[in-house]
This record gives structure tokens, C-alpha cells and sequence, in this order.
């Protein structure tokens, strides 16, 4: 089963995490592939998370597994094993953390799957 991942990007403002954008990964089975092979899956979330996410997570109907979370300087490691089709999303989730890098804010993707 391919499952689905659920990625929140989120930037840090005024000691706060805040949501941004949302994306969703219809084929979650190669997103965890890729977190795997660039040591990044299953780290468990920040204790820290945006209250959007952690609202997320408490009305999430699914199985929710694998929760962890990629930092901008981090986010190069997926690109290493990507499949071509793999690197119009790494492209967007770097656009919008460098966005937010550049703007003096911290950076961070978060992301769970359900199976």
C-alpha cells in the first residue's frame, strides 16, 4: 500500500512555530523510501510543532506512523537517492524553506504518513 505523507512546512516567528504551506504525498511509500535512505525517518516530531499540526494529528482518521521532521540544511539529503520524478516537489518544499530561511526565520518541514 502506497499510503499518503503529510508534509507541513513550518518557520519559526517570535519563539513560535507557525504553519505555511501544506503539501500532500500521494505516494508515501517513496517519500518514507527517500527519508530512509537520507537518515531522516521515523525521528519522531519536534516537541516544539506549530499548533496547526498538532491539531492535524489529534482529528487524523487514519493510522498516523513514521512522524519526523526535515530542517532546510537537511533537505539536500533527499535529493541524493530522488527519482526524476521526485524533484519538482524537493524544488517546491526548497523554495518555500528558503524562503523563510532568507526571511531570518528558521525552517522546517514536518511530516507524518497514513497508512
Amino acid at each position: 500500500m502506497a499510503g499518503l505523507a503529510f508534509v507541513v512546512c513550518e518557520g519559526l516567528e517570535t519563539g513560535e512555530w507557525h504553519a505555511e504551506a501544506r503539501f500532500l504525498v500521494r505516494n508515501g511509500r517513496a517519500l518514507q523510501d527517500l527519508l530512509l535512505e537520507a537518515g531522516l525517518a521515523s525521528r519522531g516530531l519536534p516537541d516544539d510543532v506549530s499548533a496547526t499540526v498538532q491539531t492535524d494529528l489529534m482529528f487524523e482518521e487514519g493510522t498516523v506512523s513514521d512522524q519526523t521532521f526535515v530542517t532546510f540544511s537537511e533537505l539536500p539529503r533527499l535529493s541524493v537517492s530522488a527519482a526524476l520524478g521526485d524533484y519538482p516537489r524537493l524544488a517546491a518544499w526548497d523554495g518555500f524553506l528558503r524562503g523563510l530561511e532568507h526571511s531570518g526565520r528558521r525552517a522546517r518541514l514536518v511530516v507524518w504518513f497514513v497508512w
